[in-house]
C-alpha cells in the first residue's frame, strides 16, 4: 500500500534553527527538493506537518504559503497540515511510517514511539543512536527509498530515545532563579547581580557555569 512519509517543520524564526543545516542549504530547499522528488509517485505520500506554534505564537513566515508559492498545483500525493488544522502531531506519527525533522523535538517524541526518524540538521539528538543521521541529499532519498520498502528501526531505539528523554527533562533542565508575580507572569530575578548569583553555591545554575568554565565542554549534564 502507499507508504506515509512525514516532514515536521520548525518555526521560520526560530533562533534553535539557525546554522544548523547539514543536508540542504535551508529548510525550504528541503522542502522544494523532496516535494520534486516525491511528486506524483504513487507509492508514497508526503505529508508536510507545519509546527502548531505557527498559529499558537504566530508567525508573518509560513511554510503553507511558502510551498504554494512554490507549487501554485500541488502534486496529488502531497498534503500541508497545519495548526488550524484539527488533528494533533501525534495522530500524525501513528499514521506515518517515516518521519523526517529538522530540529524539531517530535523526532524524539516518534523515536520513543518506535517509529524509524530520519535527521536532516544538526539537532541536539543527532548522533544519539536511535536516528538515522544523513549527510547528503543522495544519501537522504536513498535511505527514504530503502525504508520505504522495508521500515525498519535503529538497533536500541526505543531505550535510547527513553534515556535521551530522561536525562534531557530531568536532569539536563534545572529551575532558574526567578520571580513570578500572582498570575505567574515573569516578575524579574531573583538576584541582581552576577556576583550574587554565582556566589550562592545550592543553585544548579551554579553547577552548570562551574561545568561550562572548568570542563568537560562535552554537556552540562550531571546528577
Amino acid at each position: 500500500g502507499v507508504k506515509v512519509i512525514t516532514l515536521f517543520t520548525n518555526l521560520i524564526w526560530d533562533a534553535a534553527n539557525v546554522s544548523r543545516d547539514i543536508v540542504f542549504k535551508s529548510t525550504i530547499d528541503w522542502l522544494k527538493e523532496t516535494i520534486e522528488y516525491y511528486g506524483e509517485n504513487k507509492q508514497v505520500h508526503i505529508l508536510i506537518r507545519t509546527h502548531p506554534a505557527e498559529i499558537v505564537l504566530g508567525s508573518k513566515e509560513r511554510y503553507e504559503e511558502i510551498i504554494n508559492n512554490l507549487f501554485p498545483k500541488l502534486p496529488n500525493n502531497i498534503t500541508i497540515v497545519n495548526g488550524e488544522d484539527d488533528v494533533n502531531s501525534f495522530s500524525i506519527i501513528d499514521i506515518s511510517e517515516i518521519g523526517i525533522i529538522h530540529t524539531s523535538t517530535v523526532g524524539l517524541e516518534m523515536a520513543m514511539l518506535d517509529k524509524p526518524v530520519i535527521l536532516i540538521s544538526d539537532t541536539h539528538y543527532r548522533n544519539k543512536g536511535f536516528t538515522y543521521d544523513v549527510k547528503t541529499s543522495d544519501e537522504y532519498f536513498k535511505l527514504i527509498n530503502s525504508l520505504n520498502i522495508k521500515p525498519v528501526t535503529k538497533n536500541n531505539q526505543l531505550i535510547l530515545a527513553r534515556k535521551y528523554f530522561y536525562y534531557m527533562m530531568f536532569e539536563y533542565q534545572h529551575e532558574l532563579p526567578i520571580d513570578y508575580n500572582k498570575l505567574k507572569l515573569f516578575n524579574g530575578y531573583t538576584y541582581n547581580n552576577f556576583n550574587d548569583l554565582y556566589g550562592d553555591n545550592t543553585l544548579a545554575l551554579h553547577k552548570i557555569i562551574d561545568r561550562a568554565i572548568n570542563g568537560p565542554h562535552k554537556d552540562f549534564i550531571f546528577r
